[in-house]
């Protein structure tokens, strides 16, 4: 195995075992060395990949991002901020990151990178200036209802697999 393919599976170990804890307590309840008892990896390989326990759902969120990103390119569809919102709201139903990040307080750093990220993709789609601020505003506007949105429902009790479709019908009126 290369290091590459042992490092992604290292990674990929934490994250399953994270997200298992995740089910039964707080991320704030749960110690590291739960995580990498239960991910089966040592102190030292934890610490190699990632500063804090906050940081697995974050680099999974990015690399959720990332791979997002090349679906919606590669679809035959316009991007716009109502594709990339429904794209956002299609795959995160489909994966409990969004779910767990909200519920432990990751969201202003959630909104941070699906805000660059959004930027990123108008930027080498449109050709749009990232300082356009009402591209921006849109963007804020969009991602904040969105994510507010799920927030209350998350906090009503509301579970991810079920709420995918009263967010979209939500933004769909908006339109």
């Amino acid at each position: 195995m290369s290091n590459n393919n042992f490092h992604e599976c290292v990674v990929e170990s934490i994250y399953l075992a994270t997200i298992k804890l995740l089910d039964t307590k707080d991320l704030k309840d749960i110690s590291i060395t739960e995580i990498i008892k239960k991910a089966g990896v040592s102190r030292m390989s934890f610490y190699r990949n990632f500063k804090r326990k906050e940081d697995i759902l974050i680099n999974h969120l990015v690399e959720f991002v990332k791979e997002s990103n090349i679906l919606l390119q590669t679809k035959n569809e316009l991007i716009t901020p109502k594709t990339i919102l429904k794209h956002i709201i299609d795959e995160m139903s489909k994966d409990k990151i969004m779910y767990y990040i909200i519920k432990n307080d990751l969201f202003l750093e959630c909104f941070k990178i699906l805000k660059d990220n959004i930027i990123s993709l108008y930027v080498n789609n449109f050709g749009v200036d990232k300082n356009d601020k009402e591209m921006i505003f849109q963007i804020y506007y969009m991602l904040g209802s969105f994510l507010g949105v799920r927030m209350y429902l998350l906090y009503e009790g509301e579970i991810p697999e079920k709420s995918k479709e009263k967010i979209t019908n939500i933004f769909d009126k908006q339109s």
